[in-house]
């Protein structure tokens, strides 16, 4: 599904830990008009697994994934380098089933997700800032913390 549209690129900037907090709560809410100010208009992003993407391919990504899943980043470490143009970050991602979404193994590696449960993960994030803290690169490499486990049912009554 195209998801384009005339989004506000470049008018946030990344400079500090909060810049880079605020930009994550951002994507949280789910709203490209949250976090879409902080990419300059030719970014590039290479997931982990995913083919390179331009800024328009990696939204209708994004987007179409959050249709089955919800997903709550948390920064955990974030280095600047010392002219404030590259960022390594160590995030926490807790994917969380939507509606009546639901797989045995979400991406083909991280487990089970279905309503309200779904895998904790963790990325590795390099962001490269242009000169007014935009992001034109994120390159991420994600691996599974802890997958979701199923409530057993054996020897309970469903009475």
């Amino acid at each position: 599904m195209s998801h384009k549209r005339a989004w506000p690129f470049a008018t946030k900037s990344i400079r500090s830990v909060s810049d880079l907090e605020n930009y994550l709560e951002g994507l949280n809410t789910n709203d490209p008009l949250a976090f879409t100010p902080y990419y300059a208009p030719d970014a590039i992003f290479k997931w982990s697994g995913q083919p390179d993407r331009s800024i328009n391919e990696f939204l209708d990504w994004v987007l179409d994934v959050h249709i089955a899943v919800t997903e709550k980043l948390s920064l955990r470490k974030a280095i600047f380098n010392g002219d404030g143009t590259v960022i390594a970050a160590e995030v926490t991602m807790q994917f969380q089933g939507n509606g009546n979404f639901e797989t045995d193994n979400f991406v083909g590696k991280w487990g089970p997700v279905w309503p309200g449960n779904g895998p904790l993960v963790r990325a590795y994030v390099w962001y490269t800032l242009d000169k007014d803290g935009h992001i034109i690169e994120a390159i991420e490499d994600a691996h599974l913390l802890k997958a979701a486990t199923r409530p057993s049912r054996i020897g309970k009554s469903l009475l």
